[in-house]
């Protein structure tokens, strides 16, 4: 089931037709808002069913309902392209650890599967023996990502609105490409 995350003021509403019908929000003009989602509706097609691990909190002091929290806001953008996604969170494997992340994804009705990411040296074996296709997560990663041979799209490489969705999605088809694999 496509999790839906009830964050701020993203919309987890799936691009659809009433959200291409309703125009530009971002400073684009009509056209130009309906090509982009367009081209974006098609680009479903050629992700659908690539696996993507989306790491969250990079970091070894957090709470794990803030990093739930703040960490997803772009996941809805890679359940609309199809993605089939793996959650990774840094911290502790221990139940507890485990259980306080099961909760926050719980209240923010969000259901993918997930993972704890004890240290940078388990990333690199945790994206080998999940097959990832795709790693989202901090570009500071980007030594134990190219270790395990899979393309990354960093934090911060995403923009908002269609025409933000579309850049993304460029970026995405480049990494995906065959003559771009490690």
């Amino acid at each position: 089931a496509t999790a839906r995350l009830k964050v701020g003021s993203h919309s987890s509403t799936p691009l659809a037709g009433p959200v291409i019908a309703a125009g530009p929000t971002n400073g684009t003009t009509g056209s130009a808002s309906v090509t982009a989602a367009a081209r974006i509706l098609s680009a479903r097609e050629r992700t659908r069913g690539r696996r993507l691990a989306y790491h969250v909190g990079a970091r070894k002091d957090f709470e794990e309902h803030t990093v739930v929290r703040e960490g997803l806001g772009p996941l809805p953008f890679f359940e609309e392209l199809g993605f089939e996604i793996q959650l990774l969170f840094q911290g502790a494997p221990e139940p507890a650890s485990r259980a306080r992340v099961t909760d926050a994804l719980a209240a923010l009705e969000v259901d993918h599967p997930f993972d704890m990411v004890p240290d940078r040296v388990s990333l690199t074996r945790m994206l080998r023996e999940g097959s990832a296709d795709l790693l989202y997560g901090c570009g500071s990663l980007h030594e134990e990502v190219r270790a395990a041979a899979v393309p990354q799209l960093a934090i911060g490489q995403l923009h908002p609105g269609l025409s933000g969705a579309e850049d993304g999605w460029a970026r995405i088809t480049a990494l995906l490409a065959p003559e771009a694999q490690p």
